[in-house]
């Protein structure tokens, strides 16, 4: 394990969620959604959780902390100057084809094969977007293996389908941070438990309950944490000075 710099450059914007989260995107719950993926595997139970941190050699990150252990997997940063702005999407009734596979029954809820009016209609949909030019995470962890994981994002965000959040390319490098994944510039680089770092009430660290390790939306994850800088953090990325 050696700390790691990992740049993603982007091609397209990113689409933030439609409800605001209460954290940004860690790269631990990224790595876990990929292997998860490829591996055809569900979440089925946060007591059996074979992801959490020091329980699955196939997770290449180190992990930090004894009374409520953390992958040293930082949350995604960017530099300020990013564009901001709105995409907006038409989604369509079901077509033809798509009633027949879906909805058989006689009685649709959508008039099949194409718009019409009231329930039929198709609607427009709009999302906030940011468009960094590089989203960069930091991690102490094995850089092959994470090389070999990470060639698989294709794209991050929300409205991936429509090609939002596009990857054109990706690189690790080795830095000089003991740290990493942790703190960057003597702030918390991700989500970091109070039960195990006591020093951020000196420090005077934001304090927040969220999610601190994958799945971070479920209820059972949350705790007391100390949180990336407030004032810089947007859904899904924190904005940081690089």
């Amino acid at each position: 394990m050696e700390p790691l710099r990992i740049t993603f450059d982007m091609i397209t914007p990113v689409a933030l969620p439609l409800k605001k989260q209460p954290y940004p995107m860690h790269l631990d719950s990224l790595v876990i959604g990929i292997l998860t993926g490829i591996k055809k595997e569900i979440f089925e139970n946060i007591h059996k959780d074979k992801y959490a941190p020091g329980q699955n050699p196939d997770i290449p990150l180190a992990v930090s902390g004894e009374k409520s252990p953390i992958y040293c997997a930082s949350v995604a940063m960017t530099s300020k100057d990013i564009q901001r702005g709105q995409y907006g999407i038409t989604k369509k009734p079901p077509t033809d084809e798509e009633m027949r596979m879906y909805r058989p029954q006689e009685n649709a809820t959508y008039k099949q094969a194409g718009e019409g009016s009231g329930i039929h209609r198709a609607w427009m949909e709009e999302v906030q977007t940011v468009f960094p030019h590089q989203i960069i995470f930091e991690c102490q962890g094995d850089k092959q293996a994470l090389w070999d994981i990470l060639t698989n994002v294709r794209r991050v965000g929300v409205f991936r389908r429509v090609g939002m959040g596009e990857v054109i390319n990706m690189h690790i490098e080795s830095i000089d941070n003991p740290q990493a994944g942790l703190v960057y510039n003597n702030q918390p680089a991700r989500m970091l438990p109070v039960v195990d770092w006591p020093e951020g009430e000196q420090k005077q660290w934001h304090k927040i309950a969220a999610g601190v390790r994958a799945p971070y939306w479920h209820p059972a994850n949350k705790e007391i944490c100390w949180a990336p800088p407030i004032d810089t953090t947007i859904p899904n990325i924190t904005v940081v000075d690089l």
